[in-house]
């Protein structure tokens, strides 16, 4: 397991959104549910990703990819143990871009769900997807090598970076505010520090060009 440096801030300890007993429950109620179905690997990405580095997000969903061929599986496995559909509540569109999230723009289905996960004494939301919507940034990947929560891999922060960015130059367009979502991800993971995003993040990333790569070489 490789070693991550995590950031620091005034509010928040590197991590800590990842608290003793909300690991063990997602070991009990989430990924262990998955393994008896052998699905998986579980990746964390996302927020949930950026918060456990750090990085001071807004929590919003659990964000969880599985391999491509066992979406609609891991989804009904979870039904079945008990979760349940937890659709958003929409925004009413006043103009021509939907306020909206909808995350399947990224090419896959998007499942929202609850169940038994709690934080701060809430119910932890989760977005269900597979590899294909963080760009395929995953697929040739090791998870195992991840560090680890409760089960769930989390990348390392070069490979989520770069995941983030593929994903953005891949939605070249979108109705509703998944590219806008995309982008204040990379601007969190960039403007605070977020390392390695620079220029080895943007290394085999197509779409990148000469323009962004020297804002990205600036840090600023």
């Amino acid at each position: 397991m490789g070693h991550s440096t995590k950031l620091h801030t005034t509010t928040q300890t590197a991590g800590d959104i990842f608290l003793e007993t909300l690991r063990q429950d997602i070991s009990t109620h989430l990924t262990s549910i998955l393994a008896r179905s052998n699905i998986g690997p579980v990746i964390l990405w996302g927020e949930w990703a950026l918060l456990y580095y750090g990085v001071p997000v807004a929590e919003n969903h659990m964000h969880l990819l599985v391999p491509d061929d066992q979406l609609e599986i891991a989804y009904q496995t979870l039904l079945a143990a008990g979760y349940k559909d937890s659709p958003p509540i929409l925004i009413p569109q006043v103009s021509s871009l939907d306020p909206n999230l909808h995350w399947e723009e990224l090419g896959c289905p998007a499942y929202r769900i609850t169940g038994s996960l709690l934080q701060r004494n809430r119910p932890v939301t989760i977005l269900l997807q597979n590899y294909s919507a963080a760009a395929s940034t995953f697929d040739d990947a090791d998870p195992s090598s991840f560090e680890q929560v409760g089960g769930i891999a989390v990348p390392p922060q070069l490979l989520l970076g770069k995941s983030f960015l593929k994903a953005l130059f891949k939605l070249p367009r979108s109705q509703s505010r998944v590219r806008s979502m995309l982008k204040v991800w990379c601007a969190y993971v960039k403007l605070n520090g977020y390392t390695p995003l620079g220029v080895d993040a943007m290394d085999g990333v197509s779409g990148v060009d000469d323009e962004m790569a020297l804002y990205w070489k600036r840090g600023y």
